[in-house]
């Protein structure tokens, strides 16, 4: 998809210069004032889509745009072939000269039009992680002022991260599903200031982060892990994982165990499969109508109930579900492309045997597990556990699915004291491979 703009008197079209317009309400006229310098950092952009209706003066869609007074405003036009097919040559002629009228009026706000070619769904997802690309190089946005947000380019897209801490071991943090580097709101800073390097991201599809169409998957995921570890990183992790996140760093290990100088799991999504002969992959899944409707479904009752579902998995401290936590949820469920990533929950393969994964990494693992977690039977995970993998350690606490952020201070307390110990063992075999 190329951005064009269409130069009054003319009918050729030309590339467009990188340039956002905002616009705000003045009485009874639009005013527009131009300039990306001038937009915040933190500013929420509304694109503006002039598909049949060309007016200004009482267009429904920019008036709407425009009612937040310091938001800024993209007018944009698309070429769609879809919607042009009909179209009769005379059509097509009084078509441009409209656009033309358009971009003429725009501009005598100070504004301008972009002009696009392609279906019309690629061309807003493509300016809307434009959008997200220039605010984030603009500048790091902060998190109530306690660690920079950054983004990283993963094939292509957009992953977003925050990094703390100068000095000690890396720490690498994984969030659930439906959740986003934010749900560990309270432990990235405190494990940071017990000596550590802490790096915490949202994975592809969440939060922040872009939310593409592809098919995503945990090996997708892990791939992620592994990418961001050697690039961003640069050294081997201690990797920590929440539910799905749980299972994702598993993954990793299992696959890329040099990559990881231990596993913390807090009630991690997989399950324990005693005397394994072999590893059950069921086929990949597939997208269908129903799915992508209840991915619909799904998301209005999220956005409806947020609050309340979530209160279920903090059993023990319900007022850690705060606005914030809530509204960062809903938030995402409204980026152009969620449905796309609720629907993969109904292609999730959880069949690889988290023992499976263990023996394949072969390093120090830990199990923090929340005993209150009304998603898994946390007595009969933990007794398999503590059956079939002998040597993994177990940490029970008082606490639902996400224990991190319930007990925040419980959790930061054993992920420092497993670390330091960690450390300690570790310490002779990278002074040995040093010396050699």
């Amino acid at each position: 998809m190329a951005l064009l703009a269409l130069r009054p008197g003319h009918h050729r079209l030309l590339h467009a210069p990188p340039a956002q317009s905002r616009l705000r309400r003045c009485g009874q006229r639009l005013v527009v004032s131009c300039g990306a310098a001038q937009v915040s950092s933190g500013a929420a952009a509304a694109l503006v889509w002039f598909k049949h209706d060309l007016r200004v003066d009482d267009h429904p869609g920019l008036v709407a745009a425009c009612a937040e007074r310091r938001r800024p405003v993209v007018p944009l036009y698309v070429f769609d072939r879809r919607i042009l097919a009909g179209y009769s040559d005379t059509m097509l002629e009084l078509l441009l000269f409209a656009l033309k009228d358009l971009k003429s009026t725009l501009k005598l706000q100070q504004s301008d039009l972009l002009i696009a070619l392609g279906n019309a769904e690629d061309v807003v997802l493509k300016l809307a992680n434009e959008w997200s690309w220039l605010l984030a190089s603009k500048s790091q946005l902060c998190i109530e002022g306690k660690y920079p947000l950054k983004f990283w380019r993963w094939k292509g897209y957009l992953i977003q991260y925050t990094s703390v801490g100068d000095e000690g071991p890396a720490v690498l943090l994984v969030h659930g599903f439906g959740a986003s580097l934010q749900h560990f709101r309270d432990n990235i800073s405190n494990i940071a200031d017990g000596g550590h390097r802490v790096w915490a991201i949202t994975l592809l599809g969440f939060g922040r982060s872009e939310k593409p169409n592809v098919d995503y998957s945990e090996l997708l995921w892990s791939e992620l892990l592994r990418d961001f570890i050697v690039d961003v990183v640069s050294e081997p992790v201690h990797l920590v994982g929440n539910s799905i996140g749980g299972y994702i760093c598993a993954i990793a290990a299992g696959l890329w165990p040099s990559l990881a100088n231990s596993l913390v799991l807090l009630n991690s999504a997989g399950s324990v499969v005693p005397s394994y002969s072999f590893i059950p992959l069921s086929k990949e899944g597939r997208s269908s109508w129903l799915s992508r409707l209840q991915a619909r479904l799904i998301l209005l009752f999220l956005r409806s109930r947020a609050g309340g579902i979530l209160k279920k998995y903090y059993p023990t401290r319900t007022e850690r579900v705060d606005k914030p936590l809530v509204d960062e949820i809903i938030r995402a469920s409204y980026d152009p492309g969620a449905t796309t990533v609720i629907e993969s929950i109904f292609n999730f393969n959880l069949s690889i045997p988290l023992n499976f994964l263990f023996d394949s990494f072969g390093g120090n693992i830990l199990v923090i597990q929340g005993m209150k977690d009304p998603l898994t039977k946390s007595e009969s995970f933990v007794s398999m556990l503590r059956e079939h993998c002998s040597k993994v350690q177990i940490r029970e606490l008082n606490a639902g699915h996400a224990p991190h952020d319930e007990v925040p201070d419980q959790v930061n307390s054993l992920l420092s004291e497993w670390m330091k110990v960690k450390e300690t063992e570790l310490k002779p075999a990278l002074e040995k491979s040093k010396a050699i």
